[in-house]
């Protein structure tokens, strides 16, 4: 019997065309008043390789999940968590209901309760619930209608019994009664159902966001109608691997570590399986920053192995030497990126300033430990269909076409439910990255992506602390942007070539105006600030920045920010690529 789906080597099996690695984690601030109470942080890690039926191991067992759960034990114990971990045949379904009885007398206001679950899991068509497999789940025929379910040679599929399996938002549950401050639960899965065999709802689907607890994070590995995969060369699942390594390397809260998934897990999938998608998906219910709690990690500490490096591209694609100098990259395309230094900067606009908007003020001190390269222009029309092969833009109104004219039309492409938009900014981002990498261009690890809020301010702005990036003086826009007075205001309504007007002190056009440009960042009023922001969790609205052609002069400066739909599309709306390693 063949109750696996699996269609390339390293997929985390699936029982009854479903695996689960499931990590349930819950957060507390990392930052306490002086008489705040010692923060009590706890974690239950669950493991399973091997099942004790045999039905559960066919196909050979998982290699990685006790190492997942193992890992990130080493991980807290440093930390200070108090720690207990099932693993093999210790994680009986008994074992693991009891300890998940005992979390309601666990953490404090300022403390953490985390859960770990990995291993097999299912979700069935019929019913909301996910499950996650203990080591000593139970197997019975699958019935769908009366009938049983026959496998493709026309035996029965067996699946494992849910009364014998663990349910997710049992879990979930019982985090309401714990007093810890933060709950997460991070969930390592694939989306299939054992009788249909075909991709159907996300696992975990049942944990709806007005069920979660006051500050609670629900982050799942993959999207609807995919797999979640484990590798000899990560030793851990691909999922588990990168949540392993950002905390290593700082990322200390749920938003920071939610952006690097987003990017690094599907990057690693595809350069590994070339066709497979995995990409993490996330759910939470917070009005507060959310962060692990972690003590002394920080980067190049770690205890999760480096990925060995790719061999060098061709067209020298590293760090930048100097603020502002420019290179090109993506072979014959010839993109021109300007490079931007590791630094700090004030974002927003002063209390002064009578023009900024409330969503600019206060201003926030943000410092970017990594220097990164964005394009020297906005994307355009000549590059978009080189890689895309489509034109948006064509036949509608207040555009005019031509190679140099930036693509408009564009959404942004990627929305809560984590399913990428054709025709958007980051399908076009990772098209590009995976026709770079392929061509020898662009190493391992490296990444075409939209730039954060934060990066794209900073480089507007480089290195100034004034309303626009050559100054205060608006009489001066003219000459570095397009917008109302020399566009609109004249009859020309549509956005002009790009690099037409003077580039700024890092040698970047159209900063100031002709579209506006999407950034990876969800949106919200309140502004970014820290180490590496990348935005809040999850909002409904992406980021926006620059001015457009329409726009006034106050609409222009280096702090304006706007949120839109994701799926928004127009003649103002464009955006330019970033470029750096994505697992830095």
């Amino acid at each position: 019997m063949n109750a696996w789906h699996g269609d390339w080597p390293g997929a985390r099996r699936v029982f009854m065309g479903m695996v689960v690695a499931c990590f349930a984690v819950c957060l507390c601030r990392t930052a306490f008043a002086a008489d705040s109470p010692e923060p009590k942080k706890y974690a239950l890690l669950v493991g399973v390789n091997k099942y004790e039926h045999a039905v559960m191991n066919e196909g050979g067992p998982l290699k990685y999940a006790e190492a997942d759960a193992t890992a990130l034990a080493a991980l807290l114990r440093g930390s200070g968590y108090e720690v207990d971990v099932l693993a093999g045949h210790r994680a009986t379904q008994r074992a693991i209901l009891d300890h998940v009885a005992k979390l309601g007398a666990k953490g404090n206001s300022e403390g953490v309760v985390l859960v770990g679950l990995a291993g097999h899991g299912v979700q069935f068509e019929t019913e909301d619930e996910a499950y996650f497999c203990p080591y000593d789940a139970k197997i019975r025929e699958a019935f769908h209608d009366g009938r049983p379910v026959l496998d493709r040679s026309g035996r029965t599929i067996l699946e494992p019994t849910p009364e014998s399996c663990v349910r997710l938002t049992d879990i979930v549950d019982r985090f309401r009664l714990s007093p810890a401050g933060t709950r997460i639960l991070l969930a390592d899965c694939c989306r299939n159902d054992p009788k249909t065999g075909r991709g159907g709802r996300a696992v975990g689907s049942g944990i709806k966001t007005d069920r979660l607890p006051a500050s609670t994070a629900v982050l799942l590995s993959c999207g609807k109608d995919q797999k979640s995969w484990e590798d000899e060369r990560w030793k851990h699942g691909a999922f588990f691997y990168h949540v392993l390594k950002g905390l290593e390397e700082g990322r200390g809260t749920v938003a920071q570590l939610h952006a690097y998934l987003e990017e690094a897990v599907p990057e690693d999938v595809k350069g590994l399986y070339g066709a497979p998608e995995q990409t993490p998906h996330f759910l939470h219910n917070a009005s507060k920053r959310l962060a692990f709690g972690l003590v002394g990690v920080h980067r190049g500490r770690g205890r999760i192995e480096p990925l060995p490096p790719a061999p060098s591209a061709r067209g020298g694609v590293a760090a930048g030497t100097r603020a502002g100098e420019v290179r090109e990259f993506g072979g014959d395309l010839g993109i021109k990126f300007c490079w931007c230094p590791p630094g700090e900067f004030l974002m927003g606009s002063p209390e002064g300033d009578s023009d900024a908007f409330v969503n600019e003020k206060p201003q926030v001190r943000v410092t970017l430990s990594r220097g990164f390269w964005l394009g020297q222009t906005e994307v355009t029309q000549g590059e978009w269909f080189s890689v895309m092969g489509t034109k948006p833009w064509a036949g509608e109104d207040n555009v005019r076409e031509g190679e140099k004219f930036p693509a408009t039309f564009v959404s942004h492409g990627l929305g809560s439910d984590g399913v990428v938009e054709p025709d958007s900014a980051v399908a076009f981002c990772r098209k590009l990255t995976e026709r770079e990498r392929a061509a020898g261009r662009l190493p391992r690890g490296w990444a075409y992506r939209l730039p954060t809020e934060a990066e794209w301010e900073y480089a507007c702005r480089a290195g100034t602390k004034t309303r626009y990036g050559f100054g205060d003086d608006a009489g001066r826009l003219g000459e570095y942007a397009w917008f109302y007075e020399n566009a609109r205001g004249i009859d020309e309504e549509y956005a002009h070539q790009v690099a037409t007007k003077r580039a700024n002190a890092w040698n970047l056009y159209d900063m100031h105006g002709n579209v506006l440009e999407w950034c990876s960042d969800w949106y919200t009023l309140k502004l970014p600030g820290g180490r590496d922001p990348a935005g809040p969790l999850e909002e409904s609205l992406r980021v926006r920045r620059d001015g457009a052609w329409y726009s006034r002069t106050w609409e222009c400066r280096s702090a304006r920010r706007l949120g839109k739909i994701p799926s928004n599309r127009g003649s103002d709306l464009g955006f330019r690529l970033a470029l750096r390693p994505s697992g830095e």
